[in-house]
């Protein structure tokens, strides 16, 4: 008995293995052949993105609730790290991600869901025309869909539901054929893999829109989201199409040939149709034109301006000569002539960034109110997002991203570019006319009751605040009446001690050579861990402890500051403190 039981526990039952193997031939022989091994590849990919690539971090309460990984929301190292193409990681060398893309899905949810479409499309596909054919649709279509959206859209994107929607314009094609065919009944699809087709391109819509409202969280949270555009989806369909018109028909050619009638005889086949062959080509000829037109209009600056950055920033004469040819060739674009000032006022060349900075201000101002101008320049900001990825491991502070407030272009953050421009030349008339503008900007704010008072409404109180708080950061910032300001910062905090209030009475008590009594304010500040303020926080406490004699102490403020969204006249003064904390950054 002990012997049996041993036996029986160290040899396999026969049984066992002939069910694994009836299962590996049953899979083996299952059609459609090439869509089951693209999906278990995609599903393979799309389950690991979404054991590893859960966001970290500050995550939209949206969802809390439901897994954000399902809907293509991922923890940005993890897409890296599995291949994806982000933009600039395949622009610092890593082509082979293009090629890696074309399969990959966006996300488990989209891939579950693509399934219902993918699979009834696939098999007509694959029974009426060649495996190397039907291949060679689906590779297209997520090749086209990669391509597109690499070349314009802002997120990243995956080739996966690509192949989805080029097998169903694929059926399209087919099912045209055969209504022309006398005696032959249209291929049948399920509604519900129509339905899913359409469903899918919602989604990518909904998705697209959304890209914009998320990005802003996603500067803290290390979140991206994977997703293809409905333009690249309905361009992949189009593709998947006209590819298939020909190769069907010499698909249907070759059967034909090789069939005979009861008789002996070779039935005819129609030769017609050359019109087909000409469309792919032609359909081609459009895309590549098509392409190379948004490479232009659009990515041609973002990948020109994430090239030079860090030469900008360095002050290179070529890299100078090139940013201003391209705001030659787009003179219309914000972003990169407000890029372009600022790196002016970086290098001390003052008269361009002001003349540079008045002109955005006055094309901003005849374009205030435009929602369509509004929107254009939310994508515009969301193309430039990650211009701090330098590579697939280095990833800049956030002032070195679109999304840095030194890359704003609203009429109120243009005024304080043009102060400091006019304190660091000192053009003091200049100085005084942006300064009594800055503080005009936020009265339209200020409680109706000119009374500082508990009797106050907790709404009243906190819009009293941010008014004197602006009015205090001004005068202490531009060369203002810092005792004034002294007086109105106590006031702001007495009524909404938040990080922002607490830091501008700190600034302006070490503007007073008050750093002792600045600098338990400053450290009370950083406690908010407020990511907004946070370098500007850390710049002031720097700025105290020097006063205070604390050099290592202030290094270290200096250093945490940098690491953080910083102004950049701010990083001009550390620089000039410490160069020893740029050395890093200015070695990229």
């Amino acid at each position: 008995m002990v012997r049996s039981r041993c036996r029986r526990m160290g040899t396999a039952h026969p049984s066992s293995e002939l069910a694994v193997w009836g299962h590996f031939k049953r899979l083996n022989e299952a059609e459609p052949f090439l869509a089951i091994r693209l999906a278990l590849i995609q599903g393979a990919m799309a389950f690991g993105l979404f054991w590893v690539g859960e966001p970290r971090g500050q995550v939209p309460e949206e969802f809390v609730e439901f897994p954000a990984s399902f809907l293509g929301l991922f923890d940005e190292a993890s897409v890296i790290f599995l291949g994806y193409p982000l933009r600039e990681v395949v622009w610092s060398g890593e082509w082979w991600r293009l090629i890696a893309g074309v399969a990959l899905p966006p996300s488990l949810g989209w891939f579950a869901f693509s399934l219902i479409a993918f699979l009834p499309f696939a098999k007509v596909l694959e029974e009426r025309l060649s495996r190397i054919h039907a291949l060679a649709v689906y590779l297209l279509g997520g090749g086209i869909t990669l391509t597109f959206d690499f070349l314009t859209s802002p997120t990243p994107t995956a080739g996966g539901l690509g192949m989805v929607f080029a097998a169903g314009g694929a059926v399209v094609a087919i099912r045209m054929s055969d209504s022309r065919e006398k005696g032959v009944e249209p291929t049948s699809i399920p509604t519900s893999a129509w339905m899913s087709l359409l469903l899918l391109g919602g989604l990518a819509w909904i998705s697209t829109e959304g890209a914009v409202l998320l990005a802003q969280s996603s500067i803290y949270s290390g979140m991206t989201e994977i997703s293809p555009t409905p333009l690249a989806l309905a361009l992949a369909g189009v593709t998947g199409f006209a590819m298939t018109l020909p190769l069907h028909s010499i698909s249907e050619r070759r059967m034909g040939e090789d069939e005979e009638d009861p008789h002996g005889e070779e039935i005819p086949v129609s030769r017609g149709g050359g019109w087909k062959l000409a469309l792919p080509a032609a359909w081609m000829v459009l895309l590549v034109g098509y392409g190379g037109y948004e490479w232009r209009r659009a990515t041609r600056v973002d990948w020109t301006l994430w090239r030079i950055e860090p030469q900008l920033r360095r002050g290179d004469a070529d890299a100078f000569r090139i940013a201003e040819g391209l705001l030659t060739l787009k003179p219309e674009d914000a972003f990169l002539q407000k890029r372009i000032a600022v790196a002016h006022a970086e290098t001390g060349s003052y008269p361009q960034a002001r003349d540079l900075l008045e002109n955005l201000s006055r094309a901003t101002e005849a374009k205030k109110g435009n929602k369509t101008h509004l929107r254009a320049e939310a994508l515009r900001r969301l193309r430039a997002f990650r211009l701090n990825r330098r590579d697939s491991k280095t990833l800049l502070p956030w002032r070195h991203s679109g999304f840095s407030s030194n890359y704003d272009t609203d009429s109120l953050r243009l005024l304080w570019d043009r102060g400091h421009v006019a304190r660091l030349q000192g053009a003091s008339d200049e100085l005084a006319t942006v300064r009594t503008k800055l503080m005009a900007a936020v009265e339209q704010f200020a409680p109706a009751s000119n009374r500082v008072s508990k009797e106050l409404s907790n709404e009243a109180r906190w819009r009293e605040a941010m008014v004197l708080n602006h009015r205090a950061y001004v005068r202490a910032e531009l060369g203002g009446d810092v005792r004034q300001a002294s007086k109105e910062a106590t006031i702001a905090v007495s009524l909404s001690p938040t990080a922002e209030n607490l830091d501008t009475l700190g600034w302006v008590l070490v503007k007073l050579n008050r750093p002792e009594n600045a600098v338990p304010l400053l450290e009370r500040a950083l406690l908010f861990e407020d990511p907004d303020s946070a370098g500007t926080i850390h710049y002031h406490l720097g700025r105290a402890l020097g006063l205070l004699g604390e050099e290592e102490g202030s290094r270290k403020h200096f250093g945490s500051a940098l690491s953080f969204d910083l102004e950049w006249w701010e990083e001009l003064d550390i620089a000039a403190r410490c160069p020893s904390c740029l050395e890093v950054e200015s070695s990229l």
